[in-house]
């Protein structure tokens, strides 16, 4: 194998996950490899981390809107082009899908995103939830 050919890089603007962006760059660089950027904005009709209803349909489409801008300026950072992408559902089964869907060859992602301590707690991480299903290899950044 020469390199990775295609590389998801999930992102919610949390720390890790803008260092996470920062290790897929240097991977893209590296490796020449295309580069897809995922938002996911949680499923509207069901919170899959805790099975509470969400806010409702309004506050996810303005979700969707502010994911879309975040992923175009994250897109303006890479020296080769990169594809967006913004998808409803649960954060990581929707990566795993993603990745899946894409033929993505590895996940670059941060060990912790947005969500509560509590809710990391309760019910492990993304991160964590990611790896133990991925069927390729995933890359987390600290």
């Amino acid at each position: 194998m020469s390199g990775y050919e295609h590389i998801l890089i999930p992102v919610d603007g949390s720390e890790c996950s803008e260092r996470a962006l920062a290790e897929g760059k240097r991977m893209q660089a590296a490796f020449g490899a295309q580069v897809t950027l995922l938002f996911v904005v949680s499923d509207p009709d069901f919170d899959c981390t805790m099975g509470n209803p969400s806010l409702g349909v309004a506050s996810m489409e303005h979700d969707v809107a502010e994911a879309e801008t975040y992923l175009a300026r994250c897109a303006e950072s890479f020296e080769k082009d990169c594809e967006t992408k913004v998808v409803v559902g649960c954060i990581a089964k929707s990566i795993l899908a993603e990745a899946k869907a894409l033929g993505c060859d590895l996940i670059v992602m941060g060990s912790q995103g947005l969500g509560s301590a509590l809710r990391r707690f309760l019910v492990g991480s993304v991160a964590k939830n990611v790896l133990s299903s991925a069927e390729v290899p995933v890359l987390i950044v600290h």
